[in-house]
């Protein structure tokens, strides 16, 4: 089985699937972040004279909303590659589907179980 779905990847797939990887590795960290953010940012809150905080608020206020943008581009990015990845690999599976049965010989397709079938196409 893994044969078969290494047969099928090009190098551009590999490379599409690190950049998968990597990806979400990075969106998983951009998900968390912003938890801490939200923490700090109450702390600082309920702790401080408001005219010392007010600007460490706004900062990391920005930091957060920053984040937040990044943490939707990697989600929008992640299901992109994840939908081209999958339909690369569809089309070229069925494409040797295809060429697996246009080599067969009807004969063998009728006296054949399905097994017996499933075994010589692949």
């Amino acid at each position: 089985m893994f044969s078969y779905i290494k047969k099928l990847l090009t190098p551009k797939e590999y490379f599409s699937l690190i950049q998968l990887l990597i990806a979400i590795v990075i969106q998983s960290f951009a998900s968390l972040y912003p938890v801490l953010l939200i923490q700090r940012i109450v702390d600082m809150a309920v702790s401080g004279e408001t005219a010392d905080v007010i600007p460490w608020i706004l900062k990391l206020g920005g930091i957060y909303l920053f984040i937040q943008v990044i943490n939707s581009v990697l989600i929008s990015f992640i299901t992109y590659k994840t939908k081209e990845l999958e339909a690369d690999l569809a089309y070229r599976a069925q494409n040797e589907l295809f060429q697996s049965l246009s080599r067969t010989r009807i004969v063998e397709i009728v006296n054949h179980s399905f097994a017996d079938l499933n075994n010589t196409l692949t």
